[in-house]
């Protein structure tokens, strides 16, 4: 299905929830996404890094549930450079390239 979707131009934006355990099927769908229609994303502050592996926290809201720092952009980059066999310098400019030709 990724690839039909590609193929109508969409793009896929990958954030670092997806490098929790039981998330394996959509990382293996991130491997077929082409280079050229991938982003990345934090959905903070609702969705972050698995526990132990976000890099920078806040304070918990007044209801005691975990709010996620924009700054966990870095463990998505870090998490999807990794997935598909890059550093994530290499990765950057890929997707700021994208970024630029789907928002101008």
């Amino acid at each position: 299905m990724v690839e039909a979707f590609a193929e109508l131009g969409a793009y896929f934006s990958f954030n670092a929830a997806f490098l929790a355990p039981g998330r394996q099927r959509v990382r293996d769908a991130f491997l077929r996404v082409p280079a050229e229609r991938l982003l990345v994303e934090t959905d903070a502050p609702d969705m972050g890094p698995p526990p132990g592996m976000a890099h920078h926290t806040l304070p918990p809201s007044a209801t005691g549930e975990t709010v996620h720092h924009p700054a966990c952009l870095i463990d998505a980059y870090t998490g999807l450079a990794a997935l598909r066999g890059l550093t994530p310098a290499a990765l950057v400019p890929q997707i700021a390239e994208n970024f630029r030709r789907l928002f101008g």
